[in-house]
């Protein structure tokens, strides 16, 4: 993997240099500002590009919104203090993620520096896998297609919809909210992995994004037709009977909130009545979940690995018997919708 470093601390580049380099990966090039970078990208051609915010000369947006406007490169922010502000608008660009700058002697923790560069090669690797497909032209979604079960319908009547995603779910899950109408006949509950600071502008975001009303969850609250309630930063998103309750226990699988808790405990609920859907992410979070889904009756859609950011939940979801369908994300919609309406 080639990588660009973006930042104007030297202490920085040097330090992302150094650990690079030490996980046998190539930093073709350093930067101290977003005007030099744009020159690099065009000159380097870096697989990946890790960049800071605050800059002098041109900063981080600017210059991810000139870079990406000539080349899809993943861009990795990665910064101290972001307003959610900035980072809706990296997400709305287009940017791969949005990461914060912990402490420098976290990268001495083994746990930390393995979840880092494993986020940063998925990126670069995901990439690399688009630009091959796109040269392959549309045969392959063609024939990948035909690999998909047949549609199966829901044995009962929906009464609640769960949703989980994790690395590239923003953007895949604007995708699949935008798509349905304002009168969507359930509520939706949505566990999406994003640092705790930014939970609060992600629904916000979202909400600016669909025809649905997008919330962050409340505990106690009872969910209603036609809304997303969105897991809060740092609790788990449990349903309870019919109400929403915010769970501070420990983390399932790494995670809080864990898309295991919010789909074991709707499948508790609501057994045969209720719809999860799993989308892009990296790990295996919702695996276990989405197989009780399907073994208390309900219904399954499963991202698809052509069209995933990364196939990490979805094909553990699989392997777990958690598919009832496996769906190219643009066919999810129109799928949820089917389902919803099959037994109305």
């Amino acid at each position: 993997m080639r990588i660009l470093i973006v930042d104007d601390s030297i202490m920085m580049r040097t330090l992302l240099r150094d650990y690079f380099t030490e996980q046998a990966e190539v930093v073709v090039g350093e930067a101290a500002n977003g005007k030099k970078a744009l020159e690099l990208v065009k000159d380097l051609d870096p697989d990946l590009i890790i960049m800071d915010i605050d800059m002098p000369v041109m900063n981080g947006l600017e210059a991810a919104e000139k870079i990406l406007s000539i080349v899809k490169k993943p861009i990795v922010i990665f910064a101290n203090d972001i307003a959610p502000e900035i980072v809706l608008k990296l997400q709305g660009i287009g940017v791969a993620e949005v990461l914060q700058k912990p402490l420098m002697s976290r990268f001495n923790d083994p746990e930390y520096s393995k979840d880092f560069i494993a986020k940063i090669r998925a990126h670069a690797v995901n990439s690399s896998r688009r630009e091959k497909k796109n040269n392959r032209g549309s045969r392959e979604s063609r024939d990948t297609k035909n690999e998909h079960p047949k549609k199966q319908f829901p044995s009962e009547q929906i009464k609640i919809v769960v949703i989980g995603a994790s690395t590239g779910g923003p953007e895949a899950v604007k995708t699949v909210l935008s798509a349905l109408p304002p009168d969507f006949p359930v509520p939706i509950a949505l566990v999406q992995h994003i640092e705790t600071r930014f939970a609060e502008g992600y629904a916000e975001w979202l909400n600016g994004h669909c025809k649905l009303s997008v919330k962050t969850a409340i505990d106690g609250e009872i969910p209603k037709p036609g809304v997303v309630y969105v897991a809060s930063g740092d609790a788990h998103l449990v349903v309870s009977g019919k109400k929403l309750l915010l769970d501070s226990g420990s983390p399932i699988k790494n995670q809080r909130p864990a898309v295991e808790k919010l789909f074991q405990s709707a499948a508790e609920s609501y057994g045969p009545a209720v719809m999860g859907v799993i989308l892009t992410g990296m790990g295996s979070d919702g695996a276990d979940g989405a197989a009780a889904i399907r073994k208390s009756g309900g219904h399954m859609i499963v991202q698809d690995e052509s069209t995933s950011f990364i196939n990490g939940m979805p094909k553990a979801a699989i392997e777990a018997g958690g598919a009832s369908l496996i769906l190219p994300l643009q066919e999810i919609a129109p799928a949820m919708e089917e389902a919803v309406y099959a037994h109305r």
